[in-house]
């Protein structure tokens, strides 16, 4: 076996390539691991951001969903039926948060399938304007006496239709329809239809 001599200057041995090799291994793995951290960081920032933007679309769907108004009738029945002219009162009001503006109101009373004629036709509309929320909205139909007395004995159904189209603080249209049946067995109004899909 042959015996190596001292290095001369500017040799390096093999110790030492030895070492600088596993430097560089080293400072390669460290690089990787390093630019490994670098993609997570930017994977978890995307992911963050798309968090934040799918909450804001929540949050602002939410918003939509509940601060808007939502007209609807709290009850119908007759009123002043002691008159010649005896009245359907509905009972309107803004279940909703928010006021309701530029509300226009239609209803129409039928009897046995045709429209009946008060003292203002056979439709009335109201311009209602605006509806504040868990206000009382009073509207009334008017009818005459015998169609009254008709339905009161169950000679004849009589029917009221409401339309409500109206605007949510944004501008948005909204509208609600609703349909009621008086049943003279319970002395009672009943919805039987409704769709907030206006024609």
């Amino acid at each position: 076996m042959a015996l190596r001599g001292p290095n001369k200057p500017g040799q390096v041995s093999d110790s030492q390539r030895e070492e600088k090799r596993a430097g560089f291994r080293r400072l390669s793995t460290s690089v990787e691991i390093a630019d490994l951290i670098g993609v997570l960081m930017i994977l978890v920032t995307g992911l963050s951001a798309y968090a934040t933007w799918t909450t804001a679309r929540l949050a602002s769907q939410l918003m939509t969903i509940t601060a808007r108004p939502y007209l609807g009738v709290q009850g119908v029945r007759f009123d002043r039926t002691d008159s010649n002219e005896p009245r359907v009162l509905a009972d309107l009001r803004n279940f909703g948060s928010v006021q309701a503006t530029d509300a226009v109101i239609t209803g129409h009373l039928f009897f046995d399938g045709k429209e009946v004629a008060g003292h203002n036709g056979p439709r009335s509309t109201i311009y209602a304007g605006v509806f504040s929320p868990g206000v009382a909205h009073p509207t009334f139909f008017h009818l005459p006496a015998d169609i009254y007395h008709s339905a009161l004995d169950g000679r004849g159904k009589l029917q009221l239709h409401l339309e409500m189209r109206y605007k949510g603080l944004n501008g948005d249209s909204h509208c609600y329809a609703k349909s009621f049946t008086y049943a003279d067995d319970d002395a009672e109004f009943y919805s039987d239809q409704g769709t907030r899909e206006c024609q």
